[in-house]
């Protein structure tokens, strides 16, 4: 219990000692880590009941200045406190301290709203001199500087025609985090000169204006969500320049090329290049290549390619070292071979034939060889992936292991945990199988799924942070993740109860299933494998019934259908609305509607476009499944 303590007075020091200072006179988070070092200087010196009361006073303190609308780097400081608070509570919780609940940030930022009278996509609580305005500071550098890409059109599946899909984000992802400037995507890609491209640059006073009206909440009147960028950006116009028109030329395979970009040009250069150019900590010449756009953007001496043109490619001469000192510098030099297959693509056009531009190299490199793989290939591929995130996790601890052609299980659950595991999974999968009609030789991935089997709480969190970088909700025992080759399963394994390990995989092979198809939101995704489950177990299934109960709740916190669309929703009620969603779309005129939707999901069909055709526009029927809670916050924040 001692080393328990001493973890949390350490995270506390290390959490907080780092954060700006504040003026005195009033509660901040440097005041409330030194109650929380007080709070174990008692602790360590038997004084549990009054360790106990300062640390709760300590989190009481904490709610409180968070809801007095601290600044920003206030606001920054008290997550970060946060985020060490709720990794303390679980150590001691486990060392046998019973302590009040620590509340979840997001929970916390909802309070705070709400005791302001209004949400995210109501008027800032900041004073109207200092509010920034989105359709008369932030849309027109937008428009300007961003128009021709992302406005008029959806480069590296990015559209922001109006003001919901800047909230949705791009297909990675959202790239506003309310609240959040310094992890907002759309910030880090203007900072580090990466966007936008072609020449043009926003200019220190408009990223200030946008960092601010970030860090102010992301307001803006839900009138204007669906309104044109441009139509509220007045008379700006999205500016054109040499280096987009150069970027717009971007050829496509034609079919008749002998060399793939995706196959054999960038392994080379991610083997070649790492350090200096792609994943460098300190960039080499203004050269980035984590992405193909980057790469054909050029660094400070300029383009890097001319498509048709090998021997004028600067890529190919530094390569060759006739250009000054050969590349890469301090390492062997490329083969011919390699310099060859580099110098071939070139003058064949230089075509990109991945699956996006903006893509990290490494992503389109693995994405072109698992396309080619074999199963076989797949599943060894991912067994070694599967090893390296356990030992990421856990580098002490070596794992029991078993599988068969379709599941690897590993856990530190002991051989006998991790083979009834396997035999759980089986059993879940053909539940599944038979619920949603798949084929009995379709395989949930190309290759198999790894299951991480965990046996402790804090463990399972750890695997979140160290491997997701996030901190998983306290409600969860399990969830699933899908990319090109980790596409696994982490079960907090219920040593007590075989049935609810086999529920809960039941529940995470049927959002496996659905997050295989193009689009398809993660939410979406989390609540139809609960929905599955609660069709295979009725709503006496004990998940159910807690997912019902939390329902109203999950509703009341959605002030507008595109709060669940741009991901602004912590992920449990996201997945908790996903699920009565789904519920409701199987419910409709016998489910055929949406047995329709899945056809048009299995040939391919991207998820919006399937969504649309067969219930409408998503937003809209958002709004008609919670009624009146939607709708009217939406009214009320106007």
């Amino acid at each position: 219990m001692l080393s328990a303590w001493k973890f949390l007075a350490c995270l506390a020091v290390c959490f907080v000692l780092s954060a700006p200072l504040h003026a005195q006179g009033g509660d901040t988070p440097e005041k409330i880590r030194q109650s929380v070092v007080l709070a174990g200087e008692q602790y360590r010196a038997g004084k549990i009941d009054e360790a106990k009361k300062g640390l709760n006073e300590a989190t009481q303190r904490l709610q409180k200045l968070l809801a007095t609308n601290p600044d920003a780097r206030t606001l920054k400081s008290l997550k970060t406190l946060h985020e060490g608070l709720a990794t303390a509570y679980q150590k001691l919780e486990l060392a046998g301290v019973v302590l009040e609940p620590l509340p979840a940030w997001d929970k916390l930022m909802q309070a705070k709203s709400k005791s302001k009278g209004g949400t995210d996509n109501s008027k800032a609580n900041v004073p109207a001199a200092d509010q920034v305005n989105f359709a008369t500071d932030v849309a027109p550098m937008l428009v300007s500087k961003c128009g021709r890409c992302h406005v008029t059109d959806a480069k590296g599946g990015f559209a922001m025609p109006n003001l919901g899909g800047l909230m949705k984000g791009s297909k990675d992802g959202v790239v506003i985090m309310a609240r959040d400037a310094d992890h907002s995507r759309i910030v880090e890609v203007i900072e580090s000169g990466d966007m936008p491209r072609g020449g043009g640059k926003v200019s220190a006073g408009d990223l200030e204006k946008l960092k601010k009206w970030i860090n102010q909440g992301a307001t803006f009147d839900p009138r204007q969500a669906s309104v044109g960028l441009a139509t509220l950006a007045g008379n700006a116009k999205p500016e054109v320049s040499d280096g987009q028109m150069e970027k717009m030329a971007i050829k496509k395979p034609t079919g008749k090329e002998t060399i793939s970009f995706a196959k054999d040009v960038a392994p080379i250069l991610i083997a070649t290049c790492a350090g200096c150019h792609y994943n460098a900590q300190q960039l080499q010449g203004q050269l980035n290549m984590n992405t193909f756009e980057q790469l054909w953007k050029g660094g400070e001496s300029g383009s890097m390619i001319q498509p048709g043109k090998a021997d004028e490619s600067l890529l190919v001469k530094m390569l060759r070292g006739t250009n000054g000192k050969r590349m890469p510098q301090g390492r062997p030099a490329l083969k011919s071979e390699e310099i060859d297959k580099i110098a071939t693509w070139i003058n064949e056009g230089a075509p990109f034939d991945g699956y996006s531009t903006d893509a990290r190299m490494e992503n389109v490199a693995t994405q072109a060889w698992a396309e080619s793989a074999t199963p076989e290939e797949m599943t060894a591929r991912r067994k070694q992936r599967a090893m390296e995130k356990w030992k990421t996790a856990f580098s002490k601890v070596e794992p029991a292991q078993t599988s068969d052609k379709d599941f690897v299980v590993m856990g530190d659950i002991g051989d006998r945990g991790v083979e009834q595991v396997l035999a759980a999974t089986q059993s879940a999968f053909e539940k599944v199988r038979k619920a949603i009609k798949i084929a009995p030789d379709d395989p949930l991935a190309k290759g198999g799924v790894t299951i991480f089997a965990i046996k402790s709480r804090y463990d399972y969190g750890e695997f979140g942070k160290m491997n997701e970088s996030r901190a998983l909700p306290s409600q969860w025992t399990g969830h699933w993740r899908r990319a090109v080759v980790d596409v696994y399963i982490v079960l907090l394994y219920d040593s007590r109860d075989p049935k609810a390990n086999e529920a809960n995989l039941t529940q995470q092979l049927a959002s496996l299933w659905m997050s295989s198809n193009n689009g398809t939101p993660n939410w979406f995704a989390d609540g139809y494998g609960r929905a599955v489950l609660a069709m295979i177990g009725g709503r006496s299934e004990p998940k159910v019934k807690a997912w019902d109960q939390q329902l109203p709740i999950a509703i009341q916190g959605l002030a507008s259908p595109n709060d669940l669309i741009s991901n602004k929703l912590n992920e449990e009620d996201a997945a908790v609305l996903g699920y009565a969603l789904v519920r409701k779309m199987m419910d409709t005129s016998g489910r055929k509607p949406f047995d329709n939707f899945m056809r048009a999901l299995e040939k391919s069909q991207d998820f919006d476009n399937a969504f649309k055709q067969t219930f409408g526009p998503l937003e809209q029927t958002i709004g008609a499944t919670f009624g009146r809670a939607a709708k009217s916050k939406g009214k009320s924040d106007r």
